[in-house]
């Protein structure tokens, strides 16, 4: 019965440590994203990490659209130098 309490202390702590990792990247997408592409999400794993996954592949479409023309390195495709 030991076991099992340990094997319940060590999941409770897994998804303590997934909604700790979850809150960072909220955090991180808030501060650099822009407005209106983070929803807000209910209370569970799954529906929290497919709303900030969204969110950053909303965030990069709309950097492509912005920025669909432009290199790694700033300049425009076929631009000079």
């Amino acid at each position: 019965m030991a076991a099992l309490a340990l094997r319940g202390m060590e999941v409770y702590e897994s998804i303590q440590h997934a909604w700790a990792a979850l809150r960072l990247v909220r955090l991180a997408i808030e501060e650099t994203c822009p407005a209106g592409v983070l929803p807000l999400c209910g209370p569970e794993l799954v529906p929290e990490g497919d709303a900030l996954a969204k969110a950053i592949i909303e965030t990069v479409e709309r950097l492509n659209r912005c920025h669909s023309n432009t290199s790694v390195v700033g300049r425009k495709v076929g631009e000079a130098r």
